[in-house]
């Protein structure tokens, strides 16, 4: 479609204002520094997490021949490998852990967080792209907004428009649209960039994450529409363009760090969290409650399952049945316990997110971290996938005890070591576009929100526009 010629101008103007300049080679210069140190951070984390999931489940397979419930308090890691998208948002990556060990008995919590390791500083955060884009790119769209109407009013040429026949309607609709091409160049160069390096990384992982990379480039070219609408229709209700840019940098800090943080705040505050020490010695008291009763109980039912009056005279070994037992028995204590800490980290998200409905800043955070996967959604998807394997290798190892030939003096038998390969590897299943924006509705529907409250304003605020 050709451009009106009030767009036209608008957009000439733009290129030669130059801001604009300026606001491209510090886009360029913040994005490159957040690239660099998310490729950086894929590179070393995936390699990694990879080799040390191939390392532990070769010293499983690896085990000498031992009796199966030897080897099942062995055990082995299992990681979650990072997704390529973390080039671009690692989100909550340092602080969640990778590293779960599954052993016998115990489920055992998430290790491994990249911040135990960090130094003081390297604690407030490093630069990435999600930052740039979420945080610093509405900083740059508002420098180059804020006096698009109170710099036309200063210099007395937005009379000479209406005069000429331009409504004030058309006339925020043109500075708008000139403004928005210029950071949707900006932007989509840089995201162009980010694809290329994530292609280059990982083929087929980049392949698997194509819809959320459209999801997000969608969303944020909403985004930035938000804050580029904002500007102008700010400097079109302000009469002098300081007043206009202190208006904006307000706005700016009070969705970018006040609410964030206040939400933040009182999900703590409204849901805390039990300690872990309170959390593990309740979760350890309850184990041991009733375990006399329920050996006594378990060998009543074999024994008259078999129909013999000694558990020396069962036909199966039957340690491999009471280990299973206390298995399913901790099974049962882990699934209430963590499902109960489960269900208040899910309050306090809840609590924590609907901040999100005063900022856009916080909805699109949510979002993006929820696409690359580095959010806590995706740990506790992890979490659950590993303790169903840890699962699967204790019932592996008892059944085999249970099969094996009967030992005369009644021990756990010694197991050739082909057994070991019948556990397979840990692998993670990542949750599809559909399970991530069914978890995100909130934070997307918050940005059609906000970006469709603004868009419809624009009538309105041409009529009080100030000339």
């Amino acid at each position: 479609m050709k451009d009106t010629p009030l767009l036209a101008h608008q957009s000439r103007l733009t290129r030669l204002d130059g801001r604009q300049r300026l606001a491209a080679i510090t886009a360029w210069l913040l994005f490159g520094v957040g690239l660099l140190n998310g490729w950086l951070y894929y590179a070393h984390q995936h390699d990694t997490r990879a080799e040390a999931q191939r390392a532990t489940y070769a010293q499983w397979l690896n085990q000498p021949q031992k009796n199966p419930h030897s080897a099942a308090h062995y055990g082995f890691y299992a990681y979650k490998p990072l997704s390529v998208m973390a080039v671009g948002d690692k989100g909550m990556e340092d602080y969640l852990g990778s590293a779960v060990w599954l052993e016998a008995h115990n489920q055992n919590e998430v290790k491994v967080r990249a911040i135990q390791d960090a130094t003081f500083l390297a604690r407030f955060g490093d630069l990435t792209v999600g930052f740039v884009w979420q945080y610093l790119f509405p900083l740059l769209i508002i420098l180059l907004t804020f006096n698009t109407l109170t710099s036309e009013r200063e210099q007395g040429t937005l009379k000479m428009l209406l005069v000429a026949g331009a409504s004030k309607y058309e006339i925020i609709r043109a500075k708008f649209l000139a403004a928005y091409r210029t950071v949707l160049w900006l932007f989509v160069h840089t995201f162009l960039l980010l694809n290329v390096v994530m292609l280059a990384l990982d083929p087929a992982d980049y392949a698997a994450h194509l819809p959320h990379l459209l999801v997000l480039l969608l969303l944020l070219s909403l985004y930035f529409a938000f804050f580029t609408l904002a500007g102008v229709l700010v400097s079109a209700l302000t009469r002098d363009s300081g007043n206009a840019l202190f208006r904006l940098l307000a706005v700016w800090v009070l969705i970018c760090t006040v609410l964030p943080r206040i939400s933040a705040s009182m999900g703590r505050q409204v849901q805390p969290l039990p300690t872990a020490f309170s959390f593990w010695k309740d979760m350890k008291d309850e184990m041991a409650v009733g375990r006399a009763e329920r050996a006594d109980s378990l060998d009543r039912v074999y024994l008259a399952k078999y129909q013999v009056d000694s558990i020396k005279n069962l036909p199966i070994n039957y340690v491999g049945v009471q280990l299973q037992a206390s298995e399913e028995h901790g099974d049962l204590i882990h699934d209430r316990f963590y499902g109960e800490l489960e269900r208040r980290e899910k309050r306090q998200n809840r609590l924590i997110g609907l901040g999100a409905v005063l900022s856009p800043v916080t909805a699109l955070r949510n979002v993006s971290r929820a696409l690359a996967g580095t959010d806590s959604d995706t740990q506790e998807h992890f979490i659950h996938q590993a303790e169903t394997h840890r699962r699967l290798i204790q019932k592996t190892m008892n059944g085999a005890i249970v099969e094996a030939s009967k030992d005369a003096k009644g021990a756990i038998p010694m197991l050739e070591t082909s057994l070991w390969e019948t556990v397979p590897q840990f692998e993670f299943q990542r949750a599809g576009i559909g399970r991530v924006l069914a978890q995100q509705w909130l934070s997307v529907l918050v940005l059609l929100a906000w970006a469709g409250l603004l868009a419809l304003s624009v009538k309105n605020v041409s009529k009080r526009m100030v000339v």
